[in-house]
């Protein structure tokens, strides 16, 4: 399994002086996967007419002049001082698992109660009694973006940081005969679900626990890339967030192609030794119920992270539900199929956006399912966790949420759910040494 629990993870950064947001001079719009990724701490001695930016500080982007192919590599990787040489890879949303499935339930499914059977199941509704005058813990979602003005959301959700329009510039799409154009705006509608779990669950209607920083890292299909990605966590670091909740990334597999994803690695590794936690996905490809398990996805699998799988209603495993060794803890993700329940009903743009224009949905609130659903479960915890105590570590924040679970599957840790089922309550009253 993962030692996400241990003190350290033996992971060396690089320092050097605080990244610019930005970058002082204006660059054109990047295509999605353009350039590279470098592994150095130092400013490259590149030909003419490349460029290059910094990205962390151990990291660096380099762009070679239009028509230099695959050989770029080689001259990347011929220069003094470069640990990894990578391309920009593409890295998508780790999206739900049948938007035809959730579009007929959201349309048919009457209002839930305040307290859904998700927060009931992790003990959130008895957590929330535990809150006196906590202080806000600022959390990012790196995600698809938000819509600050949801009802639901709007208190404690601040303003949206677009560094996909930073990257990429504009992001808008056709639908019909009309185009509708999604900066600084959730133009997917998945950033803006996971937003409204993430804020239910660390009681943002009891006494405001969280600070949610939208940090919007893809374009309205939910698409982008390793660079667009590490900009939205150097921002998240930047403005002082103590979690960050990633539903973004991509399969192990993308480190069989012709480079590593040491620039994923060495991005989860920043975040940890700046005292940050990241929660992640663990991915939606599984097929449990044929006994067919898919790998954890990236950075979900990497040390540092806490890697979230889904349980459905009835606390067994979902059956899209990735495992495998890194999975350290479940929560609540919602059904997969008809058999196994409920979906987890949360918010929805109040604005056109590409998956509710797509399904026909015309509600603010919908019913999704995945281990994206799941994720922010542990995100709002972990905020109600340095919400009480500040000063806790992200390796004690991992600690205390891993060994208060509920052990739901075979005795012990297990491949598919991990420690088991996070329970809110225990984890903010139970000691652990």
């Amino acid at each position: 399994m993962k030692r996400i629990i241990c003190a350290s993870l033996g992971l060396t950064v690089i320092g050097c002086a605080p990244i610019p947001t930005q970058s002082a001079d204006a660059r054109p719009p990047l295509a999605i996967g353009a350039g590279y990724l470098v592994g150095t701490s130092a400013e490259l001695a590149l030909p003419g007419g490349w460029d290059q930016q910094p990205v962390m500080p151990a990291m660096r982007f380099v762009q070679p002049p239009a028509g230099i192919g695959p050989e770029a590599m080689v001259t990347l990787r011929a220069l003094p001082g470069v640990r990894f040489v990578e391309p920009n890879r593409r890295l998508s949303l780790v999206r739900p698992l049948s938007s035809a499935a959730w579009s007929a339930q959201a349309a048919t499914t009457p209002a839930e109660p305040v307290v859904g059977w998700n927060m009931t199941l992790a003990s959130f509704n008895r957590a929330w009694k535990l809150l006196h005058i906590p202080r806000p813990v600022k959390v990012a979602v790196i995600d698809s973006g938000v819509d600050v003005t949801h009802p639901d959301l709007a208190q404690n959700t601040l303003a949206e940081i677009d560094v996909w329009q930073e990257v990429h510039g504009t992001d808008r799409f056709r639908f019909g005969t009309r185009i509708y154009v999604t900066d600084g705006k959730d133009g997917n509608g998945h950033g803006t679900h996971v937003a409204g779990i993430l804020a239910a669950s660390a009681g943002a209607g009891s006494g405001g626990t969280v600070q949610i920083l939208p940090i919007k890292a893809t374009d309205y299909r939910g698409e982008t890339d390793a660079l667009t990605l590490y900009r939205g966590i150097q921002r998240a670091l930047t403005e002082g967030c103590k979690v960050i909740n990633m539903s973004i990334g991509g399969p192990q597999n993308i480190a069989n192609e012709d480079a590593d994803v040491e620039s994923l690695r060495t991005a989860v590794a920043e975040v940890f030794a700046k005292g940050v936690l990241i929660v992640a996905a663990t991915g939606n490809q599984a097929a449990q119920s044929r006994r067919q398990v898919s790998p954890v996805d990236l950075p979900a699998a990497f040390p540092g992270t806490i890697a979230v799988a889904a349980v459905t209603q009835f606390d067994r495993v979902a059956t899209y539900s990735n495992g495998g060794p890194e999975v350290d803890v479940a929560a609540p993700g919602g059904a997969g199929n008809a058999r196994e329940g409920a979906k987890i009903r949360s918010t929805l743009p109040t604005y056109p956006a590409f998956m509710t224009l797509s399904e026909k949905i015309t509600d603010t609130y919908g019913n999704l399912q995945g281990t994206s659903m799941a994720s922010p479960h542990v995100a709002g915890l972990a905020a109600l966790l340095l919400a009480q105590e500040p000063t806790l570590t992200p390796s004690q924040v991992c600690r205390r949420i891993s060994l208060t679970c509920d052990d739901i599957g075979a005795p012990g840790w297990d491949q598919d759910t991990g420690f088991g089922r996070i329970n809110a309550y225990r984890a903010l009253t139970e000691r652990v040494e």
